[in-house]
């Protein structure tokens, strides 16, 4: 069991790998660019509608879990975690040609392909054969919405991730929120980082608790904060910051106004909005 769960773990990053691998073996597959930009099949037309969507592992297992979410613009996100926490998050661009799932980067260079052994409507199974031994990861599909503009269904997987709204240069004030959204579906974890700084203040927050989707909206539970401020350039504890007081738990409520999985913007009781965007 250990050593299937071990291949299960690898698999992905193996089969992703081989473009590596191939480069310095003559025996192994050319890629055909030419031929890989034909217009699709019948076949592999319906194999792209089927497998739009969200797909969870058919089987989660302790330790690591791929989760895929595919849209009809030609963009899967791969989303990689470790017991319930995300660890890995990747954008491609994707085809599918001759029974195989092609993944591509930004500038349309192929990073890898994985091989469809089966795809319905509820259910997805990849293979891959290393050394005469097929290793195969079934999926089954939790979402059929597979559009490019997100909808409110596919927030609980699109707010996974780390965002941030810092600025990008030093500048002398500011007002930055930064949250983490770990686990995969309507219930998770939260990490919240707040700092301000202005002529007056000079002061931040870090709070953790769990958070819950229903809709648009957003509720989190913080459990713990922290809150300092600094006095003649030392930091010192605070006891209070907007609607945060240090060490008493707080449940704070959003509306989720869009989320593409690369932009988040949340507004807040008092009707404030703020934009964050994805980092990695």
């Amino acid at each position: 069991m250990k050593i299937l769960k071990l291949l299960s773990m690898l698999f992905l990053a193996t089969a992703l790998s081989f473009s590596v691998s191939s480069c310095g073996n003559d025996d192994e597959e050319t890629v055909d660019y030419e031929k890989e930009y034909r217009e699709n099949t019948v076949a592999e037309k319906e194999m792209l509608s089927l497998i739009l969507g969200d797909w969870m592992p058919d089987v989660e297992v302790s330790g690591y879990n791929n989760y895929w979410s595919f849209k009809d613009n030609g963009v899967a996100v791969y989303y990689k975690y470790f017991n319930g926490k995300i660890c890995e998050t990747r954008y491609y661009t994707f085809r599918i040609y001759s029974d195989k799932l092609n993944l591509y980067d930004d500038n349309g260079n192929r990073e890898g392909y994985l091989p469809i052994i089966s795809l319905t409507k509820e259910s997805l199974i990849f293979g891959y054969s290393p050394y005469l031994y097929l290793y195969t990861e079934k999926y089954k599909k939790v979402s059929s919405s597979g559009g490019s503009s997100s909808s409110v269904s596919d927030y609980p997987t699109l707010i996974v991730g780390h965002w941030t709204d810092s600025p990008t240069s030093s500048v002398s004030s500011w007002d930055t929120q930064d949250f983490q959204f770990d686990y995969l579906g309507k219930k998770g974890d939260v990490y919240f980082m707040w700092s301000v700084k202005n002529s007056s203040t000079d002061s931040g927050l870090d709070a953790r608790g769990t958070y819950t989707i229903n809709g648009s909206t957003l509720t989190v539970k913080y459990s713990y904060v922290s809150i300092f401020k600094y006095v003649d350039g030392e930091m010192v504890d605070a006891s209070s910051l907007g609607d945060f007081r240090s060490g008493k738990s707080i449940t704070l409520t959003y509306t989720i106004e869009s989320c593409d999985g690369k932009t988040l913007v949340l507004k807040d009781k008092d009707g404030k909005t703020r934009t964050l965007r994805k980092s990695e």
